[in-house]
């Protein structure tokens, strides 16, 4: 996990505000051990000071309505389809077939993984066409 969140961000240029602060959270001190060991191994491969803050865990907060879902919200169709399913904006949020689409459409995800699931997803034929043409590796046939 530590892999995936380094590669997220430039731990080595600080945030415009608080708020889009860059933050490695911790429970125990194991996890607080190897967070510290994996910022020395930023530090060293960056060549530089990692501004990443190292904290421990106290409480979560979701993030503003505006920021759930953000890639999802970016395609109409398919974001009409899912806000049909899911008419309470709290029952969107929490699906996970909500966040793997919007996953997909941000750009993470194999297409074997995208062309596995989706059947699984719920969606109708049009949706289901739909995501298949934005990945054409996929494949398009029904």
């Amino acid at each position: 996990m530590l892999e995936v969140f380094w590669s997220s961000h430039d731990p080595c240029s600080g945030s415009s505000s608080r708020q889009y602060a860059a933050i490695l959270f911790f429970h125990d001190a194991d996890q607080e051990k190897a967070a510290r060991e994996s910022v020395a191994s930023q530090e060293r491969d960056k060549g530089g000071k990692v501004l990443t803050e190292i904290v421990t865990y106290r409480e979560f907060f979701m993030a503003e309505d505006y920021h759930q879902k953000y890639y999802l919200k970016n395609d109409r169709l398919i974001y009409d389809e899912f806000r049909s399913i899911y008419s309470d904006g709290k029952d969107l949020v929490s699906s996970t077939a909500a966040a793997r689409v919007n996953g997909y459409l941000g750009g993470n995800g194999s297409p074997e993984q995208i062309r596995d699931e989706l059947p699984l997803l719920g969606l109708s034929p049009d949706v289901q066409k739909k995501l298949k043409s934005l990945f054409p590796s996929i494949g398009s046939s029904e």
